[in-house]
């Protein structure tokens, strides 16, 4: 299916910060600026990066978008927020640009496809127009992009750069009521296996950071299975803590005084 973009001036500013435009180029099929966002960047300063790169190469795909529809009105945006969603809007197969948190509530309550400035740079990674996206997010914190360290965790793990495969995991859930809620930890080496990435290699036994190791050491010995379980030796309690600790210093860059 092509990739058809309407873009916003914000992520245009910030792409241009990192000097990394050409991503809205080159990782679509189709690329629209409206015309209220043309000129919202052309009100910039003479040496503003947006401002030079629209100048120099956004002309073609300037477009004046016409009068906005009453729904997206009521959500009095600004004019460049408003056209993007407009357009989107009015062609679905279009996705809208955007990093304004209420310009992207209104387009997610419209039911249209909504991308953002971090999300390109992680498409950017996929399509291999870069190695990492670690490097090009702090230099969006430098620029003024506010990231949240949950949000460059997330995107660094979806990018593939923390070096571990959540190759397993479950979720265990309950009623309390009528309320389906959740009961048991999530995502740590106890509920899901975590694989080294440098290590992998399919069709056989992995080198782990999870309770792996225990399973192995319980079933090298001669017990019938059934409850209390063998009492675990001093060095595989220590090992298997260390285990835990290494995939929480290699996913958060820190042992948290563990």
């Amino acid at each position: 299916m092509p990739k058809r973009w309407v873009v916003d001036a914000f992520p245009i500013i910030s792409l241009c910060g990192i000097d990394k435009a050409y991503f809205l180029t080159d990782l679509c099929d189709d690329l629209l600026i409206p015309k209220g966002v043309a000129e919202e960047i052309d009100r910039g300063t003479e040496d503003d990066s947006a401002r030079i790169w629209l100048q120099e190469f956004g002309g073609p795909y300037i477009k004046n978008i016409g009068p906005i529809e009453p729904v997206i009105r009521a959500w009095d945006l600004g004019r460049g927020e408003a056209e993007v969603i407009n357009w989107t809007y009015n062609n679905p197969k279009w996705t809208a640009i955007l990093d304004d948190r209420a310009a992207r509530n209104c387009i997610q309550s419209l039911n249209r496809r909504v991308l953002g400035t971090v999300g390109i740079i992680i498409l950017a990674k996929k399509e291999q127009k870069i190695d990492e996206v670690g490097p090009l997010l702090n230099q969006l914190d430098q620029i003024g992009f506010r990231i949240s360290r949950d949000l460059t965790d997330a995107a660094a793990e979806l990018a593939g750069e923390k070096g571990i495969i959540i190759a397993d995991t479950k979720f265990e859930f309950g009623l309390m009521g009528d309320e389906i809620i959740l009961i048991d930890e999530i995502l740590t080496p106890d509920s899901s296996r975590f694989w080294p990435k440098d290590t992998y290699k399919p069709g056989g036994p992995q080198k782990s950071f999870d309770k792996q190791y225990v399973r192995d050491h319980l079933l090298s010995l001669d017990w019938d299975k059934t409850p209390p379980g063998p009492k675990l030796p001093k060095d595989v309690i220590l090992n298997t803590r260390k285990k835990y600790l290494d995939a929480l210093i290699q996913l958060t860059g820190e042992s948290h005084g563990l």
